[in-house]
């Protein structure tokens, strides 16, 4: 599975577009909670970003669980 971010303009053209693995590694550890982070910068929101929007998708269509899921934005001062 991945965390997908896709941002795009009235007409649908992807502006920004980027997927990250939940689980940066294979390894054999499996039915267990297991914590994880993704850090990622944002390009500078403006006036033609129609749609912002994130996402799991489950690539291999697998049983794959995924809980308390949360998002945290940054505001960051480029001056």
């Amino acid at each position: 599975a991945v965390f997908v971010v896709d941002i795009s303009d009235g007409s649908g053209n992807n502006i920004f577009y980027k997927v990250f693995r939940i689980k940066p590694l294979p390894d054999k550890t499996i039915n267990t909670w297991q914590k994880g982070s993704i850090g990622f910068k944002l390009p500078e929101i403006i006036s033609n970003m129609d749609q912002i929007k994130f996402y799991i998708w489950n690539v291999e269509k697998q049983t794959y669980l995924l809980d308390d899921l949360s998002l945290e934005f940054y505001i960051y001062d480029t001056r």
